[in-house]
């Protein structure tokens, strides 16, 4: 069984959440504890990815032409 980790386990390492599309190129970041007001802190980041992407155009696309949202500093955050 795997676990998914959620904004609340990702609060206590950073402020701000980085957050990109690797179909469309776009870039942002989030502060966590505003995620976290609006999606609750048991938001589990797969979940939080469907949720950022409603209202794009390519969120419902199949296969190559599905959006594409990722967290990049993901990996550093959840290894430390």
């Amino acid at each position: 069984m795997t676990t998914s980790v959620t904004l609340a386990a990702i609060a206590a390492r950073i402020d701000m959440l980085e957050i990109r599309c690797g179909r469309c190129g776009r870039v942002g970041r989030r502060r966590v504890s505003q995620l976290i007001e609006q999606y609750g802190g048991s938001m589990r980041l797969p979940d939080l990815r469907t949720a950022l992407v409603k209202g794009c155009d390519h969120a419902g696309g199949h296969d190559y032409d599905r959006c594409d949202v990722f967290f990049p500093q993901l990996v550093a955050v959840t290894s430390r």
